[in-house]
């Protein structure tokens, strides 16, 4: 498993979670008698609709981020620049080293899962 493939299946279940609390405040029926003010807030913040749009949001990003890279490749090679001696672009999914190194950031939000690569850890 690759790190995107990593990461996308990661978005998927997260979106299976989300899918699967329902829709709607679902916040509002916890038991508030066995938690805190934080513990309500944190479970409204991270509401099923919200982590919807944090998986499209990362899906976006899996999605745009090797077209982004080769447009910093296109523009690299057409403009020769003594610091891009040594750039990077050659990963198997498609991104160069920046984008790579945001796709890192993201997985590592994950690093406790058992599918997670240490090699990725930023």
């Amino acid at each position: 498993m690759d790190l995107t493939e990593f990461l996308a299946a990661r978005l998927d279940e997260d979106e299976r979670a989300a899918l699967d609390a329902g829709s709607g405040a679902w916040y509002d029926h916890l038991d508030e008698s066995n938690l805190s003010e934080w513990d309500i807030k944190h479970a409204a913040r991270h509401d099923p609709a919200r982590v919807l749009r944090d998986v499209e949001a990362g899906r976006k990003i899996l999605a745009d981020l090797p077209a982004y890279s080769k447009q910093r490749r296109d523009l690299r090679d057409h403009v020769y620049l003594p610091e891009n001696a040594d750039y990077h672009s050659g990963h198997a999914d498609g991104t160069d080293d920046a984008a790579y190194y945001v796709l890192r950031w993201l997985a590592a939000v994950w690093s406790d899962h058992p599918d997670y690569d240490e090699a990725w850890r930023p």
